[in-house]
């Protein structure tokens, strides 16, 4: 079925032919092309009225606030995530000036691997500064500007980092296996930037070497590598049953 508009011009050049074939000279083609106006048209009754009346802005706009919306939405899931891993107990490291084994690195990996960097780092971000207002979000409860002067400081700030770096990477390798991009992702994003800021930052604060700083690190690995096991599993099991949620892949 033609559209409004080409309807609307058929029957004006009907007309015309058939005056003209009357001996209506003087009604000529240009008395009868009116030109439409954009009232003509309106986005819920014509879809193609925008497009044709040279106006796409409107059905435009409201497809970027559609996706902005959704974008705050998923950054701030991930957020609450996050903050929601922090219920599971710390294990602190006496050795480390107390620097605790949490589950809160889990959600930093999903956030960056299935939003990708922007969406992923600002999600972190946003947790972050819920606790620097106070909220106790922090595994253990913890909250307030105080848990960034403490040791466990380069780690905070490194997940931001580390989010935005594993999206970067899940976004990198769209040719390989979901599982295994995420692992890798995840590993590089969770794991070693994450490392390369936490553990200066620790043998600043604690007062040690850099390579006792690292050894004491070390006893975090298992864990974290079980964190990625389980983010490539949880991405991968997403990506099959609704793909559009990993954002890093759309």
């Amino acid at each position: 079925m033609l559209p409004k508009r080409s309807r609307r011009a058929a029957g004006r050049k009907a007309c015309q032919d058939d005056r003209k074939e009357a001996g209506d000279d003087w009604l000529s083609a240009e008395n009868w092309a009116i030109p439409p106006t954009d009232d003509d048209f309106h986005p819920s009754t014509d879809p193609f009225g925008p497009w044709v009346s040279g106006r796409p802005v409107v059905l435009e706009k409201k497809v970027e606030f559609i996706m902005a919306d959704r974008s705050l939405v998923h950054v701030a899931f991930y957020a609450a995530l996050i903050a929601a891993l922090g219920l599971v107990p710390p294990v602190a490291i006496a050795f480390l000036g107390g620097v605790p084994i949490t589950a809160q690195t889990l959600g930093v990996m999903l956030a960056g691997v299935m939003l990708g960097p922007i969406r992923g780092a600002l999600a972190v971000l946003l947790f972050l500064f819920l606790v620097a207002l106070g909220l106790p979000f922090l595994s253990g409860g913890r909250g307030g500007l105080g848990v960034f002067m403490g040791p466990s400081v380069g780690f905070l700030i490194g997940w931001p980092v580390g989010a935005l770096v594993a999206g970067w990477i899940m976004q990198s390798t769209r040719e390989l296996n979901i599982l295994l991009a995420a692992a890798i992702s995840a590993a590089v994003g969770g794991i070693l930037v994450v490392y390369a800021i936490g553990i200066p930052c620790v043998a600043i604060m604690a007062g040690l070497s850099l390579p006792k700083a690292a050894l004491g690190s070390a006893v975090f690995v298992p864990g974290d590598l079980l964190k990625v096991a389980l983010t490539a599993i949880i991405v991968q099991t997403v990506a099959r049953g609704l793909p559009g949620a990993v954002l890093s892949r759309s």
